[in-house]
């Protein structure tokens, strides 16, 4: 029996093998076949309990490097989604060594000309990849009409270059700050259950302010889970309904835990965490 299962397993662990060598090839090409193979692959290989570390070191190399452009589209239709028409997706060719870069921009007519807002993320082989985010004409957006919500804002006239590793430069005075966020919780739970599990809406955000000094620019950056509707994390237990009038002989308290966790960074200071605790019981 022994050697039977460890044939099977043997065999199984091949057709992965095969499997993940036929989407590595194919993955740069076709991204939909790629999903496609590695999930026939897998699904013949259900029983198999333990990952072969060479099956593990395959599956790493399949998304080594990863495939950028596809997070890239996948990032601009979230967005587009989120802000509707006035945002424009283009290319942009920053120069100076940097990589070509996918370029969002935001437009809105103002009396002084068109309020602008916009954020290009350069990624490939070139030297220098990283993101761009520039302002004029102080725009404003608040807009989530898909499955997130986007808050931006511009003060100024400013181009902040953040390159991945480097030292963040900036062209002009002015501030950036933008917010992202779920339009909905990850599991909303029923308040008016008995027992109630849920999690609440994710966020990130980040904001760029810079003056005269080149040496002025600070940057600060955050995530959440969880806002004043909907809290990050809530756990809460009460059976009066179901015990009755047992319920007040046990002398149970209802229970309610809520956290909402933070994590801030700063230029210059330590990270902060939060974790947003309360408690209703």
């Amino acid at each position: 029996m022994a050697s039977t299962i460890e044939q099977l397993v043997s065999e199984l662990g091949t057709t992965l093998l095969n499997g993940l060598d036929e989407a590595s090839r194919t993955a740069q090409q076709a991204p939909g076949r790629f999903a496609d193979v590695l999930s026939e692959a897998v699904g013949e290989a259900e029983r198999v309990t333990e990952m072969p570390s060479e099956l593990w070191d395959k599956l790493k190399q399949a998304v080594n490097p990863p495939d950028w452009l596809s997070l890239m589209i996948f990032l601009a239709v979230q967005l587009q989604k989120a802000v509707g028409e006035k945002l424009k997706v283009g290319v942009l060719d920053p120069g100076e060594n940097w990589n070509r870069a996918l370029l969002l921009t935001y437009t809105e007519p103002v009396a002084s000309g068109d309020a602008v807002l916009s954020l290009a993320i350069a990624l490939g082989e070139k030297p220098i990849s990283g993101f761009i985010v520039s302002t004029r004409n102080n725009p404003k957006i608040d807009s989530g009409a898909g499955p997130v919500k986007v808050a931006a804002s511009g003060d100024g006239d400013v181009e902040f270059r953040v390159p991945i590793g480097g030292a963040i430069t900036k062209q002009g005075n002015g501030r950036v700050s933008v917010e992202i966020e779920f339009a909905q919780p990850i599991l909303p739970g029923q308040n008016d259950a008995p027992l109630v599990l849920a999690i609440g809406v994710p966020s990130i955000g980040c904001t760029l302010s810079a003056a005269d000094d080149p040496a002025s620019i600070t940057w600060s950056a955050f995530a959440r889970m969880g806002n004043r509707e909907n809290p990050g994390f809530k756990a809460a237990v009460d059976l009066k309904k179901q015990f009755g009038d047992l319920w007040g002989i046990l002398n149970v308290n209802p229970l309610d835990e809520r956290y909402s966790p933070s994590l801030t960074i700063a230029k210059g200071k330590s990270p902060t965490f939060d974790l947003g605790h309360a408690s209703a019981s």
